[in-house]
């Protein structure tokens, strides 16, 4: 293991806040926070993002990506929370700041953690490994939905011969 400092990342209080991560090949996508501690309950003047980190590079030019477009806007992003009721382990995915509140939930042998955010298309993708025959709405397959709205993009998920718990974005 191998520490990385994401200090230059971090808002007026000094600290970046990296709460998840999640890995394709060997870059690491860092989710920042971004809180101030100083002053609690107080939002930070800069708002949460994805730090992407190069894991090939070394020293200050792992940090390749740090943008806010990462999420949809300011206001408008997407949010993945787990329980353990019902059928299986869930996951429930929300559009925070869209048009749709709607949550899409799964139930599935594990949580799911990762998502795709497509800004040139305004799509996201979400895997839904989702199995479980006593869960009515299962669907399983890739769900897209309208990034900024939340609104589902396609009527039923995209259907694969096994059951996804990742995705990535290939052009």
């Amino acid at each position: 293991m191998t520490p990385i400092d994401l200090s230059v990342l971090a808002d007026s209080d000094g600290l970046p806040e990296a709460t998840r991560l999640t890995s394709c090949g060997r870059r690491v996508f860092v989710q920042l926070r971004r809180d101030d501690h100083a002053n609690p309950g107080v939002p930070s003047t800069l708002p949460a993002v994805l730090a992407v980190i190069d894991l090939d590079k070394t020293g200050a030019e792992r940090v390749v990506d740090v943008d806010p477009a990462e999420v949809v806007s300011e206001t408008n992003y997407w949010l993945i929370t787990h329980t353990e009721f019902g059928p299986g382990p869930s996951s429930h995915l929300n559009c925070i700041g869209g048009t749709i509140a709607d949550t899409t939930n799964t139930f599935a042998p594990e949580h799911v953690n990762d998502l795709a955010l497509d800004l040139v298309a305004d799509l996201l993708f979400f895997p839904d490994p989702c199995s479980t025959a006593t869960y009515a709405a299962c669907d399983g397959g890739i769900r897209v939905f309208h990034a900024h709205t939340g609104e589902a993009a396609t009527a039923t998920a995209v259907k694969l011969d096994f059951p996804p718990i990742e995705v990535a974005l290939a052009r």
